[in-house]
């Protein structure tokens, strides 16, 4: 059968094999599986996530040259200049000149509130309001925002309640971290010497 399997040649059945390295190493997996054309084997889409960066930036004063990270159901596994690559993990390479970043956080949003300008009652809970992300909500995630702090436009003289709200998720569980997160207060009309008192 050499005349049409077992070496890449033109006119030869379009069996492929496309692996993540070295076919010997034992760090290497199967990416696609392809019998005379066709996709014959893939592996699973939400599996573990690699990123390379040039620089990863993990925190305050700590700066990772050449570094990567694992994540793996949803949550960062290893930070490191090199971590695990467990099977069929995605590996996405920004190298040269690819920057990560702790995702961006907006403290001050009123994302979902749509203009909604009406006194807002400081007991009202704003994460009653999310759902699953829709259009605003992804604009403001490619803008590297990954958390907003929802608050009211107009805050009673009570002070008004605000959300912790990731940017992306279908359910109401997968995106609100915390409500009430924090208390606003408008102090602009206040005398800066009774502030204290007021709170």
């Amino acid at each position: 059968v050499q005349g049409r399997v077992g070496s890449l040649a033109i006119g030869k059945d379009a069996d492929l094999v496309v692996l993540t390295g070295d076919p010997l190493d034992i760090a290497t997996h199967v990416q696609r599986v392809y019998v005379r054309g066709h996709e014959a084997y893939r592996p699973p889409v939400a599996g573990p996530l690699v990123i390379r960066a040039e620089i990863v930036w993990a925190g305050p004063d700590r700066w990772i040259p050449g570094g990567e990270i694992l994540v793996e159901q949803g949550k960062i596994a290893a930070v490191g200049r090199s971590v695990p690559h467990p099977p069929f993990a995605r590996v996405i390479d920004v190298r040269p000149g690819g920057f990560v970043t702790p995702g961006f956080i907006d403290a001050h949003s009123h994302l979902g509130l749509d203009g909604d300008r009406s006194d807002v009652a400081c007991d009202l809970r704003l994460s009653k309001l999310v759902g699953a992300a829709d259009s605003p909500d992804a604009r403001v995630a490619a803008a590297g925002i990954t958390t907003v702090l929802v608050s009211p436009y107009k805050i009673s003289a009570n002070g008004a309640t605000c959300a912790a709200i990731k940017t992306h998720g279908m359910r109401r569980a997968q995106r609100v971290i915390q409500d009430p997160a924090a208390v606003l207060f408008d102090l602009r009309s206040a005398d800066p010497l009774e502030i204290p008192e007021i709170l």
